[in-house]
């Protein structure tokens, strides 16, 4: 009878690398994790000799519309906006208005809407070059217009165009205070 050559690991050595290995990364990860600290629990982050920058995000409070690489500032009666990017058109509504109006004014065109367009595009359909108008803003290739609706909501009842008075204008302010969104 010959005698066996046996050599190399077993099963349950390797089993028992495969835990240690184990334990030891789930041990790194869990001292990494402890010691990692954010600013607000750091108590070396209010000394004034401890020098951070700011990363306070240049978007905060205000709308980005980043299908077009623009921002709105919105005011007290406009912090609620909705809107709904269509091609060129952004079509812009308040939650609080959809509310007033039991839905009527979606952000759908019925209450106006803010128009992009390069120079040369007919924002009204009867020929008028959007860069032609006064109130048009251009930013980078594209001119902003806001064009305010002919008819207030889906239900044109007295009640929504008095609602419709109260908010096309801060929508439209709202409208107008387009911008380019900074290089971060």
């Amino acid at each position: 009878m010959q005698k066996q050559n046996v050599s190399g690991f077993g099963v349950i050595e390797i089993i028992i690398g495969i835990i240690v290995v184990a334990a030891i990364i789930m041990g790194g990860i869990y001292i990494y994790n402890s010691n990692k600290q954010s600013p607000s629990t750091n108590p070396q982050a209010d000394t004034p000799t401890q020098q951070t920058q700011s990363s306070q995000d240049p978007n905060e409070g205000y709308i980005v519309v980043s299908e077009w690489g623009v921002r709105l500032k919105p005011t007290a009666a406009t912090a609620d906006t909705l809107y709904t990017v269509s091609d060129n058109k952004l079509y812009l509504t308040t939650a609080v208005y959809l509310e007033k109006t039991n839905g009527d004014c979606k952000a759908d065109g019925s209450t106006g809407q803010l128009v992009r367009g390069v120079a040369g595009y007919d924002y009204n359909w009867f020929g008028s070059k959007i860069e032609e108008n006064s109130s048009a803003i251009k930013i980078g290739d594209y001119y902003y217009l806001w064009q305010p609706t002919d008819a207030p909501c889906t239900e044109p009842t007295q009640a929504n165009i008095e609602i419709m008075n109260q908010y096309g204008p801060a929508l439209e302010e709202l409208a107008r205070s387009v911008e380019s969104v900074p290089a971060q």
